[in-house]
């Protein structure tokens, strides 16, 4: 998709893939093109659990995008090296998101 990019987390046991997109205004009918493009171009195990628009993707400085820092984010594990992002300020959006971590969803 033209102007786009995304950032997609990698499957663990008992993890849901998700899939990140910067660039891009989602509604349903996208998202779900989405999910059905994956499942017949990759396979029904790679459709993501959920599709989010995000300002940005954290990126080191010589611009590649850091999976691990939202996967810790996410966790709400700290990031080990801050310092390598060319902007950190991207984490914050990935933050206290009950969509993206089931344990911080109210009871």
């Amino acid at each position: 998709m033209p102007g786009s990019r995304t950032g997609l987390g990698r499957r663990q046991p008992n993890r849901a893939l998700r899939c990140y997109l910067r660039g891009l205004d989602l509604d349903g009918n996208l998202v779900e093109r989405i999910r059905s493009a994956v499942r017949t171009q990759a396979s029904p195990r790679h459709v993501p659990a959920v599709v989010l628009r995000v300002e940005d993707l954290p990126r080191t400085r010589s611009g590649k995008v850091v999976e691990l820092a939202v996967r810790d984010v996410v966790a709400g594990r700290p990031v080990t090296d801050m310092g390598a992002l060319a902007n950190p300020e991207s984490l914050d959006y990935f933050r206290d998101r009950p969509e993206l971590n089931p344990q911080l969803s109210p009871s």
